[in-house]
């Protein structure tokens, strides 16, 4: 008893932190992590923090706390008896979800707060993984995402971070695709879309369907459509023509083509013999020299320019006007 206490405190928050985890007058104990670690706890105090804490304490002498450390639920219990919370980037999404559970609003704004202003290439999707019990339309959720959209070329050099985007559900990707818009940078959604072809690889593998062309985009959707192609490069559209055969038709493939901004120049044309609306590949025809991308309904006595069209050639030996 004479360690519990203290003459003439600092504070009131000191006066009641000598309680804290200390046995006197304790009379309940709560049941913490994998561990099953007990922590004494004293209900007058707690009872005043929540009506969810008092309503259970009422009738109940303990509670069990088996999803959080126990490191930081020390960390939370400082709160319930001082009002004040320390606490770092691995500690805050837990903190935070135990101010959820116990419907604790003032501690889930300071950790919201908190959680916000730590959030970093590393942390963000850290605090994303651990962030199921938080509401959809969570201000620190919205935050977290529009973060990783932001800095999405940092966060994806770390080659841990992939296994955490295999799991993001499509809504969230939605998300980032429209935080994404003002991005016009070809590169960065080059990056997207090969997470999205490993998500779509781990969702057919799931679902124990063959990952072909045609089953990676169905399990897309509506994201595979918001993919701005467009802003890829023309060796990159023929990567993927060549790495998905069949991802995208040639129609699809030359309409892109044809947005990227190249400059304008005169194209041997392609017979109408080498291309078929059914093309799977054009990667074969730009190694046998040929432009994948013109149309295949370029008469043979024209050739064609991407941004004027087909010009128009006198003889097949007078070279055409620019």
């Amino acid at each position: 008893m004479e360690e519990l206490w203290k003459e003439n405190p600092e504070t009131h928050e000191d006066r009641f932190s000598y309680l804290l985890g200390n046995k006197a007058y304790a009379d309940m104990v709560f049941i913490v992590g994998k561990e099953k670690s007990e922590v004494v706890g004293h209900k007058l105090i707690l009872s005043t923090c929540s009506m969810e804490l008092h309503s259970h304490l009422l009738i109940n002498n303990f509670l069990n706390i088996d999803d959080v450390p126990v490191d930081a639920f020390m960390d939370f219990l400082n709160y319930c008896y001082t009002g004040r919370i320390i606490c770092n980037a691995d500690k805050v999404m837990d903190i935070l979800k135990l101010g959820y559970r116990f419907n604790m609003r003032n501690l889930v704004k300071i950790c919201e707060l908190k959680a916000i202003d730590m959030l970093n290439e590393k942390t963000c999707m850290e605090f994303y993984r651990n962030s199921d019990f938080l509401p959809k339309d969570s201000a620190l959720k919205m935050n977290i995402l529009h973060f990783i959209a932001r800095n999405f070329r940092k966060v994806i050099e770390d080659d841990s971070m992939m296994s955490i985007f295999k799991d993001l559900p499509l809504s969230d990707f939605k998300e980032i695709q429209n935080c994404m818009q003002k991005n016009t940078s070809g590169s960065v959604e080059f990056l997207l879309f090969d997470v999205l072809m490993e998500w779509a690889k781990n969702s057919c593998e799931k679902a124990e369907i063959e990952c072909s062309s045609e089953n990676l985009r169905k399990s897309l959707g509506e994201v595979f459509e918001k993919i701005r192609f467009q802003l890829f490069e023309i060796g990159q559209l023929l990567e993927i023509a060549a790495k998905y055969p069949g991802l995208l038709s040639y129609t699809e493939l030359s309409e892109y083509s044809c947005k990227f901004g190249r400059t304008s120049g005169i194209r041997t044309p392609i017979p109408e013999s080498t291309l078929n609306d059914d093309i799977e590949n054009p990667i074969l025809l730009a190694g046998a020299g040929i432009d994948p991308f013109l149309s295949p309904a370029t008469p043979s006595s024209s050739v064609f320019d991407l941004d004027t069209g087909p010009i128009e050639s006198t003889s097949a030996n007078e070279a055409p006007l620019s």
